[in-house]
């Protein structure tokens, strides 16, 4: 039985009766008055991120009584609350504390996860504040509350008198200095929303408000980093900071016991972050280079800032990755197949639709699509697209990574993101279940399909797993119920005899439901597909691994009739085919997780390519490895390695150059077709650690990391002050690539030292130049020669590592430069440029000796065309006494193409 609530009205009546006497007398007593009470505004602007929702309280600093009536802060008070205070209550300091709802919930907008996230306390703990500022304040004041003021709170608290003006005036003082800051604490942040960074490089706002915001945003960002499991980390780091610094002293520690979350180490990187993030975060003018910055910035290393990842997307699904808003910048267009992707309107207001082109830069594609249309736009795999709402906020990144139309819907709390083509019709895991609903407001479309791994304890969808229900204790069996929330989305899920019987979805009411597709699944047969059945030993000659980008794809093996896709098994149910097409035959495999297509050609390359095991989409697995036969056997000899079952590539390995680079210790032997190396990396005192063996097409090593052999048997030899040996005798390899395993039987690889003053690489011979000048400066003696024969300088390989990041051009990619005969080249990436070293006045080869330190440049080459060319190109190479490449360059007039490698 149902009991309905009855109205209960009150009329109350209320009258005033007024006598007014009126006569002629001027002596009448004066009608008394009261002078009203002075008051002001105080302004609390609270920051762990933009508080969403909360309660906000202005109270006495020392007796603790309200000043004002509380304040609740909703997404329209913009992170901020304003009380009306009497001017006299000001004379005492104040402490402005955030709380959360009477509900137990705080709302609010962080920094490092760029999300909204919802702090929960008991509701027994609600009237607990979470974070409080302290401090004298004058009219109209605009105090912020952070973590850092919440540091100084507990801070004064442990001092003599508690809560009074000096204690706090001192603690608020001693944060500021032990973290070196050079604003005041207590003053107000720019609150940062969600989608909201471009206000901490917006030049309208006040500098100093803006700079304390990204400082509050930095800490967040360390705190995820200490733990990124977190599932609030600026509140996590506002609470162990508070701890640390309530002793009054920043030093991982309370008092005497160590903190867990962070240690000494991280706090002496954090005190030397600051001057560096000062300096680097003054440079930063717009949206794109502060998601760069932020990005990147790393407390420990100062040159971090200079530099900065790529973006990396917060979750993919259906094919579409989601990119927090810090990724522009950090992402951008590259060639794809084309597609069609729908964006879909149902936030409730306007929203605005970027592309992010192949510089990373914004392009607009639909302004101002309003609530319930959608917005249909051509693009292609890999170019992403921002969103931002009709306040020009970012809600997100979002690129497609398959070749399927996609769907993005724009809920006004949430983004789904769907591929037309990949509704799922079953699922791999979990239950297939159809949502229902004759509303347009819910997050699913009605007759969606929705996989449920559904238990008592747990659901997951979506890529999201619930924890910890409710359970009906009402609901009688067979029946049983669940409550599963998900934000203010709740999910009741309803077992049958512990099978999931449907699943109901409420916000504030019912939305929808889910029940469970039975459906009679389609087995495919040699039959349904009007094939011939074949059998497995009659494709016996496509087993063999199938190989992408150097790595396995797909493997077959008709002896266990096994088949498998990225390392995901599936037995093999029945064969097709052959069908003979004119370039080739195909079969057709059958597994009990997809089909595989192999074909051969009519010149014997074989190929397959199928449906993913997960996703179904159809995918090419590559070409079928080629089977090698290592049937080389040779005997070394000084410079010259024997080998044992090696392909014939190796067959009598002799090298024709050396060269060395320390620190690491790397001698590289280079073979007559110049493509054949040995490598070999030693310690400072000569132990070899690793040596490897490669050209084009096969690589084998060992001592590489952990799980490649350690190169027993090698041995290095300082044979003379001009020569070091290094000794093979039954050294086995492990396969990198192409190959089994082979072993050096015997050999030796010498490499020569030089000692004329050259670089330990290189060789010169100054008497086949014509001497230009010789200068001497601060001890150092710097001779040029050109005219210079190509056999002046000895024939090398080195390797330069682009490594100076405050180089504008740092890639991080290596150079390799090379001198055979006459002509010199440089290699960077996929780009490469040749000049001959032929004799003319425009080569130079300059030696430094004297007082040359170990990271001085001591030699350079230059190659070069005539002087005023203006198709000219120089290859340049500067060389420390280390052997270190301090320099490699290279230049093209003609196409005005520069590229080069600069070591620190």
């Amino acid at each position: 039985m149902m009991f309905q609530r009855q109205p209960l009205t009150v009329a109350i009546l209320a009258a005033s009766l007024g006598l007014v006497a009126c006569n002629s007398n001027d002596h009448d007593t004066p009608i008394s008055t009261t002078t009203p009470t002075a008051t002001t505004t105080v302004t609390v602007t609270p920051s762990l991120g933009k508080i969403l929702s909360g309660r906000v309280v202005l109270r006495d600093a020392k007796t603790g009584a309200d000043l004002a009536p509380p304040k609740t802060l909703t997404p329209a008070d913009n992170g901020v609350a304003t009380f009306t205070v009497p001017v006299a209550k000001l004379a005492a300091p104040i402490i402005a504390a955030v709380l959360p709802t009477t509900a137990g919930k705080l709302e609010y907008a962080d920094e490092a996860l760029e999300k909204a996230t919802t702090i929960t306390v008991p509701v027994a703990d609600a009237s607990k504040p979470l974070l409080r500022a302290a401090a004298s304040v004058t009219p109209n004041a605009n105090i912020g509350v952070t973590a850092l003021t919440e540091s100084a709170v507990q801070q004064a608290e442990k001092a003599v008198g508690g809560l009074i003006a000096q204690n706090i005036n001192q603690a608020n003082a001693a944060v500021k200095n032990q973290l070196k800051l050079n604003f005041d604490v207590t003053q107000a942040p720019i609150v940062i929303g969600v989608g909201e960074f471009d206000k901490l490089v917006n030049a309208a706002l006040d500098a100093q408000r803006r700079a304390y915001a990204s400082y509050l945003a930095t800490l967040a960002k360390e705190a995820q980093r200490m733990n990124s499991a977190s599932l609030a980390p600026a509140y996590d780091m506002a609470k162990v900071l508070a701890s640390d610094l309530s002793d009054g002293t920043l030093d991982a520690k309370q008092g005497t016991t160590a903190l867990s979350f962070y240690n000494a180490t991280f706090v002496n990187a954090w005190i030397n972050w600051v001057q560096n993030f000062y300096a680097s975060f003054a440079q930063l003018t717009n949206i794109v280079a502060l998601n760069r910055w932020y990005g990147g910035f790393n407390i420990a290393d100062k040159n971090s800032v200079t530099s900065f990842p790529d973006a990396t997307p917060i979750r993919t699904v259906n094919g579409i990755e989601e990119y927090a808003c810090s990724g522009e910048g950090r992402i951008k267009s590259s060639s794809g197949a084309s597609i069609y992707m729908d964006f879909v309107n149902q936030r409730g207001s306007n929203m605005n639709v970027y592309w992010l082109n192949y510089n990373t830069g914004r392009v607009s594609y639909k302004s101002n699509l309003a609530t319930g249309q959608t917005h249909n736009q051509q693009t292609f795999v890999t170019h992403p697209w921002l969103i931002t709402d009709n306040t020009g906020a970012c809600v997100g990144i979002y690129r497609p990574v398959t070749a399927t139309q996609k769907t993005i819907m724009f809920k006004a709390n949430e983004v789904i993101l769907d591929s037309q083509n990949a509704q799922p019709t079953t699922c791999t895991t979990g239950v297939a279940t159809k949502f229902a609903t004759t509303l347009s407001n819910t997050p699913y479309t009605n007759d969606q399909t929705v996989c449920f791994n559904a238990t008592t304890t747990s659901l997951t969808f979506d890529n999201k797993t619930l924890a910890n229900p409710a359970k009906n204790t009402v609901v009688q069996a067979p029946f049983s119920a669940y409550d599963f929330k998900d934000g203010n989305y709740s999910y009741e899920v309803i077992f049958k005899n512990n099978a999931l019987y449907e699943i109901n979805l409420s916000l504030a009411s019912f939305l929808g439901q889910f029940t469970p597709v039975v459906s009679t699944p389609t087995v495919e047969t040699c039959a349904s597909k009007k094939l011939p059945v074949a059998t497995l030993t009659s494709i016996a000659d496509y087993n063999g691994d199938y190989l992408t980008q150097e790595k396995v794809a797909f493997n077959l093996n008709t002896s266990t009739a096994k088949a498998s896709v990225q390392g995901t098994e599936a037995n093999i149910t029945e064969v097709c085919g052959p069908t003979v097409l004119n370039i080739g035959t195909n079969h057709v495999l059958i597994t009990d997780k997809g089909d595989v297509t192999l074909f051969k050609t009519t010149a014997g390359v074989y190929s397959a390519e199928g449906r993913e095991f997960a996703d179904k989409t159809k995918v090419f697995y590559g070409e079928k490895a080629s089977v090698v036969t290592n049937n080389c056997t040779s005997q070394g000899a000084d410079n010259k390695l024997g080998f044992i079952n090696a392909p014939n590539d190796f067959c009598g390995f002799t090298s024709t150059t050396s060269t060395a680079l320390s620190s690491p210790n790397i001698y590289t032997f280079l073979a007559a077709d110049g493509k054949t190396n040995t490598k070999i990396t030693t310690t400072d005192n000569g132990t070899v650690l690793s040596a490897s063996v490669e050209n084009n097409k096969y690589s084998f090593a060992c001592g590489l990391g952990g799980e490649i052999p350690s190169c027993s048997n090698t041995v290095s030899t300082a044979v003379s002050a001009t020569q070091i040996s290094f000794t093979f005798t039954k050294t086995k390899l492990s396969t990198l690539s192409g190959a089994q395993g082979i072993v050096i039987g015997s050999g030796s690889l010498i490499h020569q030292i030089n000692t004329n003053g050259g670089s330990s690489s290189l060789t010169f011979n100054s008497a086949k130049c014509t001497q230009v000048f010789t200068q001497t400066a601060f001890g150092i003696t710097a001779t040029a020669y050109n005219l210079c024969a190509s056999d002046a300088v000895a024939d090398f390989t080195l390797t330069a590592q682009d490594t100076n990041t405050f180089n504008p051009k740092h890639d991080g990619v290596p150079c390799t430069i090379t001198k055979v005969g006459s002509a010199m080249t440089l290699t960077k990436g996929a780009k490469s440029l040749t000049v001959q070293f032929n004799g003319d006045t425009t080569d130079v080869i300059t030696l430094r000796t004297g007082a040359v330190t170990d990271t001085q440049v001591e030699n350079d080459i230059t190659a070069r065309t005539s002087v005023g060319d203006t198709a000219g190109q120089t290859v340049r190479i500067e060389m420390r006494k280390n052997g270190v490449v301090s320099l490699a360059q290279a230049q093209s007039i003609s196409t005005n193409e520069e590229f080069s490698c600069l070591a620190l």
